[in-house]
């Protein structure tokens, strides 16, 4: 069985020309689910716990790129799109911030992660997912979808297993 370690590195430049540290990325802030979900806009959830009295603001990374982003911070050039930012106050506490992704492909697998940023560094969620539905569906319970199921493994062994569905 092979087993996976997730290490993250920070690492805090000094600046030459000013001696002044340069802004941290660290991963601390929160992605809750989609919901809301439309052939083409999906609410998007996030949390974040301000400290120090720092005026912050929190926004959405999105991408609807393969291969799939690992961590927020991962760079995809113009594929990965950034939602209006918003004002998430100055105090010390944990605040919720929702923001309505518009303008989505019909029948698309999205990524994204919430991202919140101080004076002092830029805090990154977890990579999340969510799927937008049919073009012209604006509520999952009027759409007409394929039914899935997925039943128990089978054969298994060491090395492989049977998955079973229909």
């Amino acid at each position: 069985m092979k087993t996976y370690l997730k290490i993250i590195i920070l690492i805090t430049l000094i600046l030459p020309s000013s001696n002044a540290l340069a802004q941290l990325e660290l991963n601390d802030a929160t992605t809750f689910d989609a919901t809301g979900r439309t052939d083409t806009s999906a609410i998007l959830h996030g949390q974040f716990t301000i400290t120090g009295n720092k005026p912050t603001h929190g926004y959405f990374r999105y991408t609807d790129a393969f291969p799939p982003p690992v961590f927020c911070k991962d760079i995809y050039g113009s594929d990965m799109v950034g939602t209006p930012e918003v004002g998430l106050g100055s105090l010390n506490s944990a605040v919720n911030f929702d923001i309505t992704a518009t303008n989505l492909n019909p029948d698309t697998i999205y990524y994204f992660c919430a991202v919140a940023s101080d004076k002092d560094a830029i805090h990154y969620g977890d990579v999340k997912i969510f799927h937008t539905l049919p073009e012209g569906c604006d509520d999952p319970s009027n759409c007409e979808f394929v039914a899935v199921s997925t039943d128990p493994a089978t054969s298994i062994t060491d090395a492989s297993a049977y998955l079973n569905g229909a």
